[in-house]
């Protein structure tokens, strides 16, 4: 079902006459030029006007910081929320074209989809005016419940948006979610709407799942190789040679194929100063031999855990490392950073215990209660 123009935010006709009055002798590129030029209500309310509307608007991407979709209100951000029914949010925080560059300037597009008794869903707009809010109920879908509209709405409206940050946090109790959700096709379909250099966090499915869920070809994406960060609870199936290709400066995966070579190549990268190093994370991977990790590695780089810890800031770090290691020890490399290494039967740790970046900076996550 098309969507309907009513549920967004309308714009007084008087202005819009006045200000467009030549609107249809403009070339192409100058309409454009203008609409990147409108805040996100306006340009959502103006796409629906004509076929030509829809156009042009196509190729303006809107600032924005996030862009949320929940399946349950109080998840988070439910003061945007106006109802208790609601099944599912749309959360959109844009940007205004003058904002651009300023902290804090975001504003909330909220559309909250909900079902109805006698079949489908309801969107409803909500929008803020002189000091009030206000929510209006418009397009129905008549054969599609709440989480699946709102899915669907979310990959139409992040495809013409730049945002800093999208999050997909569904509950499970839908059976229909749920086989979304495990499939494993789920997160190489969305890298699309990923550009590289984007952080990545994927909490969608059981923790202690022994399965894969992203394959080795998953890996070779460039939005995956550039990600500033990669972390999942999920099994990566990473070999060693497309490990040392991931440039994540915090990487928190499982990697049942990744072996003491692979490891050994991140640290001779981070020696050479061809990789920045905050916090890797290896877990479940191949028997950790710890003369492979330190294979070509001059020994008078290596420090051992009684030489780090004469500094109680570096004790303290260490002290707070995952238990079970058999081998705390320190590194230098050739510029004088340090990190730690804390090897196990089935992992391996490494960690810059200065590094201030130990928090997610993510633009695709998805996530399961």
């Amino acid at each position: 079902m098309e969507e309907d123009a009513n549920f967004a935010l309308n714009f007084d006709s008087d202005v819009f006459e006045s200000s467009f009055i030549y609107w249809s002798n403009l070339p192409a590129h100058l309409k454009v030029q203008i609409l990147r030029n409108l805040p996100y209500p306006t340009l959502r309310s103006f796409m629906f006007l004509s076929k030509e509307c829809m156009t042009l608007t196509s190729s303006v991407k809107t600032q924005a910081y996030g862009v949320y979709l929940q399946n349950d209100p109080f998840l988070g951000y439910s003061e945007y929320v106006e109802s208790k029914e609601a099944s599912a949010t749309i959360i959109i925080y844009y940007i205004p074209p003058e904002a651009v560059g300023i902290p804090d300037s975001h504003k909330p597009y909220t559309l909250t989809f909900v079902d109805v008794e006698d079949g489908g869903c309801v969107v409803k707009r909500r929008k803020d005016k002189r000091g009030r809010s206000i929510v209006t109920n418009g397009v129905r879908y008549q054969n599609e419940k709440s989480a699946s509209a709102a899915v669907r709405v979310f990959f139409q409206l992040t495809k013409n948006i730049k945002a800093q940050y999208l999050s997909i946090e569904m509950t499970s109790e839908n059976a229909e979610i749920e086989r979304v959700l495990e499939s494993k096709t789920l997160a190489p379909s969305l890298l699309r709407f990923v550009s590289p250099g984007c952080g990545l966090n994927i909490y969608n499915l059981d923790p202690f799942s022994e399965e894969i869920f992203m394959d080795s070809a998953f890996c070779d994406s460039e939005a995956v190789r550039q990600a500033p960060e990669f972390d999942t609870e999920a099994m990566v199936a990473v070999s060693d040679d497309q490990l040392s290709l991931l440039r994540a400066h915090c990487l928190r995966i499982k990697a049942p194929y990744i072996s003491s070579k692979g490891i050994n190549k991140l640290i001779m990268q981070w020696l050479n100063n061809q990789r920045i190093i905050e916090e890797i994370l290896l877990t479940d991977t191949q028997r950790v031999n710890e003369a492979e990790v330190f294979e070509g590695v001059d020994k008078d780089r290596i420090l051992s855990d009684v030489e780090i810890s004469k500094s109680p800031f570096i004790r303290e770090r260490m002290e707070n490392m995952r238990p079970g290691g058999s081998l705390h020890a320190g590194l230098r490399n050739f510029s004088g950073a340090l990190i730690l290494i804390n090897i196990g039967t089935d992992f391996c740790d490494l960690i810059n215990p200065h590094s201030e970046v130990l928090l997610y900076s993510t633009n695709m996550m998805l996530t399961r209660d």
